[in-house]
């Protein structure tokens, strides 16, 4: 009878482990056509040199958008972005920053040279519209301002996805 019941217990023990894993992972998905809500009002942080932000880039046909909330050294923001600025002109990379201090994102785009623009947004407006669960970063890969993928820089074959999004 003790052998029964510790069995049980133990299968109980593994489903709820299940059970919590899966809601954990449903918590931090984006589901495949949400609609991107853009944080109009950020304030722009444009580099020194480079490419400068331009409104218009909220309503592009195809966007990435890189939403940190720090700079530590595995930040989204620390992948070499450049290949995909180069090999892919139509779509618009939209990068919002969410940490306390604007200075910290100042000083990191002059010591990594970073080419683009970025939105600073400290009361994570995007991030309350848009992201599901606890994050410190994601990458949104969109098309008509829908969420396809959230596949990034990490992935060896990106610029397969990248591909696919722009339907080639």
């Amino acid at each position: 009878m003790r052998k029964y019941q510790n069995s049980v217990i133990l299968i109980l023990l593994i489903g709820i482990g299940a059970l919590l894993f899966f809601i954990n992972q449903k918590e931090t998905e984006t589901p495949k056509g949400k609609q991107i809500q853009h944080f109009r009002n950020a304030e722009v942080i444009n580099p020194d040199r480079g490419t400068k932000f331009d409104s218009s880039w909220f309503d592009a046909d195809f966007q990435v958008i890189v939403f940190a909330n720090n700079l530590s050294e595995y930040s989204i923001f620390n992948f070499d972005w450049n290949p995909y600025f180069e090999n892919n002109p139509e779509i618009k990379f939209i990068f919002y920053y969410s940490g306390n201090e604007k200075s910290k994102i100042e000083k990191w785009m002059k010591e990594t040279d970073f080419q683009r623009p970025i939105l600073y947004d400290p009361a994570k407006e995007f991030y309350i519209q848009n992201v599901v669960g606890d994050t410190n970063g994601i990458v949104f890969n969109t098309k008509d301002g829908k969420v396809q993928f959230l596949e990034n820089p990490s992935f060896p074959n990106y610029q397969d996805f990248l591909d696919e999004l722009k339907g080639k």
